[in-house]
């Protein structure tokens, strides 16, 4: 697809809908396009900060996306963000991607991957947020909890996509 082909998309409302015969062609190829991104974005995730521009550059797992180029870039949240650079925490920070062919910012958490996170899943307790009126499992909640307002600022501004793998 040329890089002009993102401008004809209709990115106002992606349906995630399994029955796709409803949707018109151009929304079926966003939709496809943007889970194949996401799906990239999830495994990125588990990369080491230091290595993953050059894992989605080089490795045979990306081939598609790059030959599609559907990520144009990928940076650790914690690099971008000041607040979140002196953040304590001991789980590593989510990853943000920008695709410039579907005009939109993908968010990538890491799934479960250490004794830590272990920890966070079975914390299965219910935890309500009023803000979003709805409620959520209690220690993907607290994981999330310091991205909240990063996620809003950037949905303010673009298509967010918040993606990953269990915790994500």
């Amino acid at each position: 697809m040329a890089g002009n082909t993102a401008r004809t998309f209709p990115l106002g409302h992606l349906n995630f809908e399994t029955d796709d015969s409803r949707l018109l062609d151009e929304e079926r190829t966003v939709k496809k396009l943007t889970f194949l991104a996401a799906s990239a974005v999830s495994l990125l995730a588990y990369e080491p900060y230091e290595t993953i521009d050059n894992t989605l550059r080089t490795d045979p797992r990306f081939e598609h996306v790059r030959t599609l180029d559907l990520l144009s870039g990928v940076w650790p949240v914690a690099n971008i963000t000041p607040v979140l650079k002196s953040s304590r925490q001991s789980y590593p920070h989510p990853i943000i991607a920008w695709s410039t062919l579907l005009q939109t910012v993908f968010v990538g958490f890491r799934g479960t991957d250490s004794m830590t996170d272990v920890l966070t899943d079975v914390n299965i307790s219910r935890k309500t947020n009023p803000g979003l009126a709805t409620r959520f499992h209690a220690g993907f909640h607290g994981r999330g909890e310091l991205y909240v307002a990063l996620i809003k600022e950037l949905a303010a501004k673009f298509n967010v996509v918040v993606c990953g793998h269990s915790l994500g």
